[in-house]
């Protein structure tokens, strides 16, 4: 009853303010990676069509944590490259004809795998492949595979039941998408109801072993807008009866203030941890196995809030303290820590597959954040002498003190051509924490040529 009443407080505390500013507000404060400079319009009829490519190329250095009692010992399980470059490929092609629209995003990844010494392909698919079906004034169809944005964080979205990751670290990544089936009511100019299936994992990595077993999960979503005003209330439940309830939105004080909420309540969440083998067989290999099991059959409440301030001057800084309460307990993380340091001392047949097995799942458990408390902030502008566009992040741990320093810094050398550089952090050199475990600092560097 407790977490159910954290999350109702959650809820009042917004809901029990008036006015709402719109959710793009914080959304487009990050600059799309598909930009529509230079498409190539033409229209043959009825049909309109429309074409734009982005040329992403990059160099990246990393440096991780490989040595003995960590969770990717001698590069064994995440197998990173410390040094890449590479090339990506990103078209954006539209089809209009009356009611009807298509976008497809085809993808081309092209990497040098360091560990293979050579320059492959990495994989081709398709990061949107979506439809919409337009039927009279009030009600559209949508399908195919693509990401669905919910929320309002820049940072992490519980509110967002269909997705683990939904946002990625490095803004010059794409988050997998996963293929969804949509049908939506206008009910009235103020209320939009929409009904949602999920209906295949699509490239979503999560859902591939040694992972989670992908179910098909439906849910309900409600809008409700009225001028600069959003609400946002969500329920869905999957094959396996796991449900959960979202809720998100925001509200503006003055010109510059804007405040806003993302949260969910959750009853048996995809979640990794680690515990004593329950079969025998396993038990006399391995002393602790990562499982999805018993102990997530509860209700859990995952939420934030949030603030931003737009100085005149440019630039917003935005601000907010993040719950987690699927985060591991006490027991749970001390499991966690001394799986980990014994899992490099499997080093046998089985008993290593096991413990690699162990240590992917402990790296990827389905939380983006392991622990439960978290202040987010970030400072940015867009535009900024109409050419620079730069954000800096601050993330924190308040129950471990681990800490994490991101920066995008994106400059328009003209029209078609971008310059960028992401860079991330991690102070802390303490390797049980949340933000210490894996990667020390990252460093990205490329150019955007778009077509």
């Amino acid at each position: 009853m407790s977490k159910v009443l954290f999350f109702l407080i959650f809820v009042s505390i917004y809901f029990g303010s008036s006015t709402v500013y719109s959710q793009g507000v914080l959304k487009d404060e990050v600059k799309p990676e598909i930009d529509s400079v230079g498409n190539n319009r033409s229209i043959f009829g009825k049909v309109k069509t429309s074409f734009s490519m982005d040329v992403l190329t990059f160099s990246r250095n990393l440096r991780f944590r490989e040595n003995e009692h960590t969770v990717n010992f001698e590069n064994r399980v995440a197998k990173l490259d410390r040094g890449d470059f590479g090339a990506y490929f990103r078209p954006l092609i539209s089809f209009e004809i009356d009611n009807i629209k298509l976008d497809i995003q085809p993808r081309l990844n092209t990497e040098y795998d360091q560990i293979n010494k050579e320059y492959v392909l990495d994989n081709f698919f398709f990061q949107k492949f979506k439809a919409d079906v337009q039927l009279g004034t009030k009600v559209k169809l949508s399908g195919g595979r693509y990401f669905k944005t919910i929320g309002t964080s820049l940072i992490t979205n519980p509110s967002n039941l269909f997705f683990i990751e939904t946002n990625p670290i490095n803004p010059k990544l794409e988050i997998a998408p996963k293929d969804f089936f949509e049908i939506a009511f206008s009910a009235t100019k103020d209320l939009n109801i929409n009904l949602i299936a999920n209906l295949g994992k699509g490239e979503d990595k999560y859902y591939v072993a040694p992972y989670f077993d992908f179910k098909r999960q439906y849910g309900v979503q409600v809008d409700f807008y009225s001028g600069s005003f959003q609400n946002g209330l969500i329920f869905s439940i999957d094959e396996s009866k796991r449900w959960g309830v979202g809720t998100y939105g925001q509200k503006t004080v003055g010109n510059s203030l804007v405040f806003w909420i993302d949260a969910n309540l959750k009853y048996k969440p995809n979640r990794f941890y680690s515990q004593i083998p329950m079969a025998p067989e396993i038990r006399d290999i391995i002393n602790y196995e990562m499982v999805n099991g018993e102990e997530n059959s509860h209700v859990y409440v995952q939420g934030l809030f949030g603030m931003s301030y737009t100085f005149n001057f440019g630039p917003t800084l935005n601000l907010e303290y993040y719950h987690n309460g699927i985060g591991y307990n006490r027991s749970q993380l001390d499991r966690y820590w001394t799986m980990i340091y014994q899992a490099s001392d499997y080093n046998f047949d089985i008993s290593e597959q096991l413990s690699n097995r162990n240590m992917g799942r402990a790296i990827n458990p389905g939380m983006q954040f392991i622990r439960k408390n978290y202040i987010f902030s970030q400072f940015g502008q867009n535009d900024l002498f109409g050419k620079l566009n730069f954000f800096v992040r601050y993330l924190n741990c308040l129950d471990d003190k681990s800490q994490q320093l991101s920066a995008l810094i994106e400059y328009n050398l003209s029209n078609r051509l971008e310059l960028f550089t992401t860079v991330l952090f991690n102070p802390t050199r303490n390797t049980k924490t949340d933000f210490g475990r894996l990667v020390k600092n990252q460093i990205m560097t490329g150019l955007i040529y778009r077509l």
